[in-house]
């Protein structure tokens, strides 16, 4: 069987690209929450992690609320 998919909008494949990658973005910020770290080091580093998942979460349009 083969199939074979022509897409003639560019736009369709990068809407569907960064819809993906802002979905894996929210995920990741999700996860590191819920997986809260104990020790000073590691809770430091998830602060600075959160704030660029924010940051790259904007950039591919997603609302990003920063009080979570």
């Amino acid at each position: 069987m083969k199939i074979a998919i022509e897409i003639d909008d560019d736009n369709v494949i990068s809407d569907a690209l960064d819809s993906i990658v802002l979905s894996h973005l929210k995920n990741s910020k999700q996860i590191i929450r819920l997986n809260k770290s104990v020790h000073p080091d590691d809770i430091k580093q998830d602060k600075n992690i959160i704030k660029a998942l924010d940051v790259l979460i904007e950039y591919y349009g997603g609302y990003n609320d920063h009080a979570n």
